[in-house]
């Protein structure tokens, strides 16, 4: 009797293991479905705060000061490329750390789109600050000067940053 009720107790031990090891798996399956619906959520929220970060950039007419104040803004940012025309050239300057190669004209359409194989590097020509608002400087831009601002694109699809085209 003594063999039988110990063959009993291990078996029941045995069923009660597998029991919390498929708890456990059970939990971490329903953790793990979590986890993915929250890190897309966050994605979906990223891109909305991105697209209505940029929105005012969108195919819009701006002036001279707030190309400088846009400039400003992203003059650091490594995931953002601001392209403009300063007051004393038709060429395009890229104010940023980084540039996607180099732009060299702008057609008529509502955004300017770049391929994909189009390297984005480092900007070794990134002009000063106090380029913008010194009327002696090549890089300068007029406050009273209009602009037409257009979102740069890959592929139509993903936004790497903005144009700045003078009229």
């Amino acid at each position: 009797m003594d063999n039988a009720q110990k063959a009993i107790m291990i078996g029941v031990g045995l069923f009660i293991t597998i029991i919390i090891i498929a708890a456990v798996m059970l939990i971490t399956g329903i953790g793990q479905d979590l986890l993915n619906q929250g890190t897309e959520k966050a994605g979906n929220m990223s891109s909305q705060l991105q697209q209505q970060e940029v929105a005012p950039y969108d195919n819009t007419d701006m002036s001279g000061s707030q190309v400088t104040s846009a400039v400003r803004k992203y003059y650091n940012d490594t995931t953002m490329i601001v392209y403009y025309q300063p007051a004393k050239s038709n060429e395009y300057v890229c104010s940023t750390i980084k540039s996607a190669g180099a732009l060299t004209s702008v057609g008529t359409e509502d955004r300017v789109n770049i391929d994909a194989d189009t390297n984005i590097i480092d900007n070794p020509d990134q002009m000063t600050l106090g380029d913008l608002t010194s009327a002696s400087k090549e890089n300068y831009i007029s406050p009273t000067s209009h602009y037409q601002a257009r979102l740069l694109t890959v592929n139509d699809t993903t936004i790497i940053g903005i144009v700045f085209t003078r009229k």
